[in-house]
C-alpha cells in the first residue's frame, strides 16, 4: 500500500522470506487415475528490485546496493519428474495422483557455528514488495494401461 501512495518509496526487505515458514502454491494439477501428464513447454520468472545475497549479508540490508534481477527457478513441485527435464516425460496412470506447484523459499540449510548467515533467507528466494511471477505451462493428459 505504501508504494502505491508513494511511488518513491523503496522497501529495504522482503516481505516474506524462508524465515517465514510461510507457503504459497499457486497450482495445483489432477491426474486421474489411468492417465499420465506429459509436460509440453514451461516459461517461469520471478523478476523483482532487491537483492539476491542472505538477507542479513550488507548488501541485502543496505537499499543502496538493491537492483533489478529475475529467476525463472522460483518454483518447486511436488512430485514427479522435473517439469522442465526432456528425460522423464511422462508421470501418472497408477492411482488419482496431485501435483502442487509452491513459491520457493529458501533458508540457510547449513549448521555453521559462528556463520553469520546461519538461519537466514536468501534474498533470491524472497517475495518483494516489487515481485512479479509468471508461470506458463503447457501439458497433456494421456490415457496410458498399469502394466501388472
Amino acid at each position: 500500500i505504501r508504494r502505491i501512495c508513494d511511488e518513491d518509496y523503496i522497501a529495504t526487505m522482503p516481505i516474506k522470506d524462508g524465515t517465514d515458514g510461510w507457503e504459497y502454491t499457486f497450482l495445483s494439477i489432477d491426474i486421474p487415475q489411468g492417465y499420465a501428464i506429459q509436460y509440453l513447454q514451461i516459461n517461469s520468472d520471478h523478476s523483482w528490485y532487491g537483492c539476491t545475497y542472505w538477507l542479513n549479508h550488507y548488501d541485502c540490508e543496505n537499499p543502496g546496493s538493491h537492483y533489478s534481477a529475475s529467476n525463472p527457478y522460483f518454483y518447486n513441485y511436488s512430485e514427479g519428474p522435473d517439469p522442465r527435464s526432456s528425460d522423464f516425460p511422462y508421470y501418472g496412470g497408477w492411482d488419482n495422483l496431485t501435483v502442487d506447484f509452491d513459491i520457493r523459499f529458501y533458508v540457510c540449510c547449513w549448521d555453521n557455528p559462528g556463520s553469520s548467515y546461519h538461519g537466514y533467507g536468501e534474498g533470491e528466494y524472497s517475495l518483494w514488495p516489487t515481485s512479479e511471477y509468471e508461470f506458463t505451462m503447457y501439458y497433456q493428459f494421456v490415457p496410458v494401461m498399469p502394466v501388472e
